[in-house]
C-alpha cells in the first residue's frame, strides 16, 4: 500500500511539473533564446518573427534566410561559392549547420556548423571551397587574420563574418605595380615564397631563362619605366616587339659579320648571335662555335692554306690576357700583312695598287708563283711591251742589299737608266722628260719611227729646203760593220768632222773665205754663215733683203750702179764651185777701180785748197747717173786749182784753157798756166 501510494505521489508530482512546464512553454514565442546576433533584430523577436526565418511554406528555410543573406542566396542560385557547391538537401537546410534557439551557448558559425558541413572543426576548414586555396604563408594565418569578424560573438547588424572580402591580392597587400599589371599577382608570385622571389612565373620557350639569362633579376632585363618593363609586358596594352641579343648586349663583332651570319640562318643581324653563342654558358666566349660558313661571313673565307689552321694559330690562346679586340681585330683575307711580313717592304702600300693587298698579285694557297702580269704592270708608270715583256722581274728589280726585299717602288723609268745611250748624248729631248721612246719602239732599238723624229728639235739642225729632200744616208753614211748597239747608221762627224752646225762644214765655200769671220752689220734674224744670205732651197737664191751691198762692202749700189748685173763688177771664178769673185783690184771705194780715168791722173793728188780738202775722186764732180752730168756745176775751180774763175774767166769754156789730148779721149788736158802771161800776151 505504501509502495502504491509512493508511486501515486510521484506520478502526481511529475504531472504537476509537466503541466508547469507546458504552461511556461505556452507563454514563450520561440523554442529557445535566439543567438545574440539574431536577437539584435526586433523583427525576429516579435511573435510573428518565426516566419522571417522558417518561412510560411514547404520551401524550407533557405528562401526566407536568403531575404537577409543575399550573398548566400546568390551563391545557391549560381551554384558557386561554399554554399553553392553542396547538395541541395544540405544547401537548403540552413538550420542543419547554423543551429538556432540555443542562445549564446552554441554560435551560429562555430565548430558545430563546420562539423555539419563536413569538417571536424572550424580550424580544419579547407579554404579551397572558396576558390582561394590557402598555401604557403596564407596557410599559417588564422581566420581572424583575414576575416576580422571570424571570432566575434555578436556580429554587428549589416556586417559580414566571412563574406565580403575580395580575392585580389592588392585588397590586402600593397601593389608595387600601381595597378597597371593586367594579370593577377598569382601569375608570378606564389604564396610559398617572399614576394620578390617571383616563384611561380614561367618565362616560356620563346626565351628560356637558362645559363647566363637565369642569373639576373627581372628588373635587370625589365627595368622600370622602359617599354620592356614588367608592367609594360603584363599591362593592358599591346606588348612591344621581342628583343634580339643586340638590344641588350653590345656586340664586339662588325655589322658586316653580323649581317652575314644572320643571312646564313635567315634571321636579322641582331638575332644572329645564337648561331655561335649559347645562352646556357655563363660567359660570352665560353662554348662559342664558329662554323666555316660563319667565318666566311666575316669576310675571311677559311680556304687553303688557312682552312687547316687551328683557331689559336691566328687568334691566340683563349687563356691569354689579351682582349677580344686584340685577338679578333677583324682582319680581312686581303690584309695578309696583319699576320705575314711584307716581303716588299711597303712598296705597294701606295700608288695604283694601294689597298688591294697581297691577294691582288699572289694566290692565297701559295706566295709563289705571283699573278702580276703585263696587264697589271700597265697600271704603273711603265708599260711592259715589246722586248720588255720577255724580261724577268729580277732583270729590272734588283735587291738593294742581300737578303733584303727587291725594290719595286722607285724603279727607273727612263731608257738611259738601264740602257747605254747609243747617241752618246748628242741628241737633245724635244720636250722636258722625253727619252728614247720618242723615236724608238720597245721591240728593237733599230726599229725607229722616222716620222716621229724631229730633226731640228733633237739635233738643233732643221731639215728644210734641199736638206729635207736629201736622204738620211747622205749625211749619215752607213758603216761597213755594225757597232756595239747593232747600228750601221753612220755619224755625221765621220763624214764632216766634229763641228757640223755651219754650212761650210758640209758644203764647199764658194766665196773661198771671203766672208769668213765677217758678221752681218745688222745681224739679220740672228743668222750666221751662209744662212745670212742664202736659203736652204737653193744656193743661188738670196733671201730678201739679206745682202745689203752698201753695208757689206761700203759701196752703195745706186744710180747707174744699181742697174747693172753683179757679173759686171764680180766676174765668176774658174774651177769647181764657181762663184762671183770680188771687184777688180784697187780701192773698191774709188770710181777709178772700175772706170777709166778720163783726166789721166790729173786729180790723183790733193791740190792746194782749204785745209779740209779731200783727195780727188770722180764723185766730187760727177754724179752716178751719168759721167758728165752736173760736173761743171759741182766743180769748185777755186778750191781745187787755187784759181778762182771770176770776171771774164767765168765765161770762158773749159776747153779754152784745158787742151783736149791723149789720143782723142774726152779729157781736159793740163792747164796752160796760172799766170796771165801763160794764156794772154804780154
Amino acid at each position: 500500500m505504501k509502495l502504491r501510494d509512493s508511486r501515486l505521489w510521484i506520478s502526481l508530482a511529475s504531472l504537476a511539473i509537466v503541466l508547469l512546464l507546458v504552461s511556461r512553454d505556452l507563454e514563450r514565442t520561440s523554442p529557445g533564446p535566439l543567438s545574440p546576433t539574431h536577437a539584435q533584430s526586433s523583427e525576429l523577436n516579435a511573435p510573428e518573427g518565426c516566419a522571417a526565418c522558417h518561412g510560411d511554406g514547404d520551401g524550407g528555410m533557405a528562401p526566407a534566410c536568403g531575404v537577409c543573406h543575399v550573398e548566400i542566396d546568390l551563391q545557391l542560385q549560381a551554384g558557386s561559392g561554399l554554399h553553392g557547391a553542396w547538395e541541395s538537401s544540405l544547401a537548403l537546410d540552413c538550420g542543419r549547420c547554423h543551429v538556432e534557439h540555443l542562445g549564446a551557448q552554441v554560435p551560429l558559425v562555430g565548430d558545430l556548423a563546420f562539423e555539419q558541413a563536413g569538417f571536424e572543426e572550424a580550424s580544419a576548414f579547407e579554404h579551397g571551397h572558396t576558390s582561394f586555396e590557402l598555401t604557403g604563408r596564407h596557410d599559417e594565418l588564422s581566420c581572424a587574420d583575414c576575416h576580422a569578424n571570424a571570432e566575434v560573438d555578436v556580429l554587428a547588424e549589416g556586417s559580414r563574418r566571412f563574406l565580403g572580402l575580395s580575392q585580389e591580392c592588392a585588397r590586402c597587400h600593397e601593389d608595387p605595380h600601381d595597378g597597371v599589371f593586367a594579370r593577377g599577382c598569382a601569375t608570378c608570385h606564389g604564396q610559398e615564397h617572399p614576394f620578390a622571389d617571383v616563384a611561380s612565373f614561367v618565362h616560356g620557350d620563346a626565351f628560356p631563362l637558362v645559363g647566363a639569362h637565369a642569373t639576373p633579376s627581372c628588373s635587370e632585363c625589365h627595368g622600370p619605366g622602359t617599354e620592356h618593363s614588367v608592367e609594360s609586358l603584363a599591362g593592358w596594352g599591346e606588348p612591344p616587339a621581342g628583343r634580339s641579343c643586340a638590344d641588350c648586349h653590345d656586340s664586339p663583332h662588325s655589322q658586316t659579320f653580323l649581317a652575314g651570319a644572320g643571312a646564313i640562318a635567315q634571321v636579322s643581324a641582331g638575332a644572329s648571335c645564337a648561331q655561335c653563342h649559347d645562352a646556357r654558358h655563363a660567359g660570352f666566349a665560353q662554348g662559342a662555335t664558329m662554323t666555316v660558313e660563319a667565318h666566311a661571313a666575316s669576310g675571311f673565307a677559311l680556304e687553303e692554306p688557312h682552312g687547316n689552321l687551328a683557331c689559336d694559330a691566328c687568334h691566340g690562346d683563349s687563356r691569354s690576357p689579351a682582349s677580344f679586340a686584340e685577338r679578333f681585330p677583324g682582319r680581312s683575307a686581303q690584309a695578309c700583312e696583319s699576320c705575314h711580313e711584307d716581303p716588299h717592304a711597303g712598296d705597294f702600300q701606295a700608288g695604283p695598287f694601294a689597298g688591294e693587298g697581297c691577294a691582288g698579285c699572289h694566290l692565297e694557297r701559295a706566295f709563289r708563283p705571283h699573278a702580276f702580269d703585263a696587264g697589271m704592270h700597265a697600271r704603273t708608270a711603265f708599260v711592259l711591251d715589246g722586248a720588255h715583256a720577255a724580261v724577268e722581274c729580277s732583270g729590272c728589280h734588283e735587291r738593294v742589299e742581300p737578303d733584303r726585299p727587291r725594290r719595286f717602288d722607285g724603279a727607273p723609268l727612263r731608257c738611259d737608266a738601264c740602257h747605254e745611250d747609243a747617241h752618246e748624248g748628242r741628241l737633245t729631248p724635244r720636250v722636258a722628260g722625253e727619252d728614247c721612246s720618242a723615236c724608238h719602239t720597245t721591240n728593237h732599238f733599230a726599229e725607229v719611227d722616222r716620222e716621229a723624229f724631229e730633226h731640228d728639235l733633237c739635233t738643233r739642225f732643221e731639215l728644210d729646203g734641199a736638206h729635207a729632200r736629201a736622204s738620211c744616208e747622205a749625211c749619215h753614211t752607213p758603216t761597213a760593220s755594225a757597232d756595239s748597239f747593232g747600228r750601221t747608221f753612220g755619224r755625221v762627224e765621220a763624214l764632216f768632222g766634229p763641228r757640223f752646225e755651219r754650212c761650210e762644214t758640209c758644203h764647199q765655200d764658194v766665196h773661198r773665205g771671203a766672208f769668213r769671220g765677217r758678221e752681218h752689220p745688222r745681224r739679220v734674224s740672228g743668222r750666221i754663215g751662209c744662212a745670212r744670205c742664202h736659203s736652204t732651197g737653193s744656193f743661188r737664191s738670196l733671201l730678201d733683203g739679206s745682202f745689203a751691198h752698201g753695208e757689206w762692202t761700203g759701196f752703195v749700189l745706186e744710180g747707174a750702179h744699181d742697174a747693172i748685173a753683179c757679173q759686171s763688177c764680180h766676174a765668176e771664178s774658174p774651177g769647181p764651185g764657181r762663184s762671183l769673185g770680188f771687184a777688180q783690184a784697187g780701192d773698191p771705194g774709188k770710181c777709178r777701180s772700175c772706170h777709166e780715168d778720163y783726166h789721166l791722173g790729173a786729180f790723183d793728188l790733193p791740190v792746194a785748197g782749204p785745209a779740209d780738202s779731200e783727195p780727188t775722186d770722180c764723185a766730187q764732180c760727177h754724179g752716178i747717173e751719168a759721167f758728165d752730168r752736173g760736173a761743171r756745176e759741182r766743180f769748185d775751180h777755186g778750191r781745187w786749182t787755187s784759181f778762182p774763175l771770176t770776171g771774164g774767166h767765168a765765161e770762158v769754156s773749159c776747153d779754152d784753157c784745158h787742151v783736149v789730148r791723149a789720143e782723142g779721149r774726152a779729157s781736159l788736158g793740163a792747164v796752160l798756166g796760172k799766170r796771165c802771161g801763160d794764156c794772154h800776151g804780154d
